[in-house]
């Protein structure tokens, strides 16, 4: 069963396409990674399914119904991203509180996410928060309702290692639980960590889209096996059906310093499918 649906999506500001022919299935649990860099039309796509957005062809189904004109039921969908905040004068657990009312929800559910996000001793108004807090704030209002479908837009934009880690290892909680995730994102390195799919977006079209393991099938891009000697000269093997056949002909041949295996990753595959465009 798909959770989202989309066919032939078109989408133009000011006569500029945004969105230029996209066709797109997520699967229910998936968790579904938009890349690309600033500017590609991730976010507009979002904001598409989300019905912030209406497209100019093309068709959107969330939960097997069209978004334009059929009545979604919102009550199942998370949502974090631009447009979205918390209001300032309130505590975190005030906000909470608030949301619970409006959801009909009891408030021992704002006391297990205040305790998942690290925020269940805070006593300050938003408005005087980090914005590390006030990011983890926010992704614990779009899993309140305990949502099936989870659309997140730069969770983890320019915040540092420690909260980025802390946001991502609970996205992957939720996944895990079931829960159909869709992150956008331009940081490879958080696509590979949590993404089951990928697709990469360059001027409003997929460029590439499918598991990871087989788009690096498709680019030749291959484990490597990395040798330094002790002259810090570096060799590269590709890891194939002779790999260690000449593994053991270069060992004859010098004194290791280092070796080790570097797996193919998503900057790798970025970069080369920018370039080729």
């Amino acid at each position: 069963m798909y959770d989202i649906e989309i066919k032939g999506l078109k989408k133009s500001y000011k006569n500029k396409t945004i969105i230029d022919g996209i066709d797109l299935q997520i699967e229910r649990g998936e968790c579904f990674g938009l890349i690309g860099s600033s500017g590609v039309g991730k976010s507009t796509l979002l904001k598409i399914i989300m019905s912030q957005a209406k497209p100019d062809e093309g068709e959107v189904k969330v939960f097997g119904l069209n978004v334009e004109k059929e009545n979604i039921c919102w009550e199942n969908i998370g949502i974090m991203g631009e447009g979205i905040a918390c209001f300032d004068r309130l505590t975190p657990r005030e906000n909470l509180e608030l949301l619970c009312r409006i959801h009909g929800i009891g408030f021992e559910r704002v006391t297990e996410l205040l305790n998942m996000v690290g925020l269940d001793d805070e006593k300050k108004q938003v408005r005087s928060l980090s914005k590390g807090m006030k990011q983890r704030l926010l992704f614990a209002k779009s899993i309140i309702n305990s949502p099936e479908l989870l659309l997140l837009d730069e969770p983890t934009s320019d915040l540092d290692p420690v909260n980025k880690s802390f946001i991502q290892e609970i996205i992957k909680s939720e996944n895990k639980k079931g829960t159909t995730v869709i992150v956008t994102t331009h940081d490879m390195e958080e696509a590979s960590l949590l993404c089951d799919k990928i697709g990469i977006m360059y001027r409003g079209i997929f460029v590439e889209y499918g598991k990871f393991e087989d788009i690096c099938d498709k680019h030749n891009l291959k484990p490597q096996i990395i040798v330094k000697d002790t002259n810090n000269k570096e060799y590269r093997i590709n890891m194939d059906n002779e790999s260690n056949n000449r593994l053991c002909e270069l060992l004859k041949k010098i004194e290791i310093a280092d070796i080790y295996i570097k797996k193919p990753n998503l900057d790798e595959i970025f970069r080369k499918v920018n370039n080729e465009r």
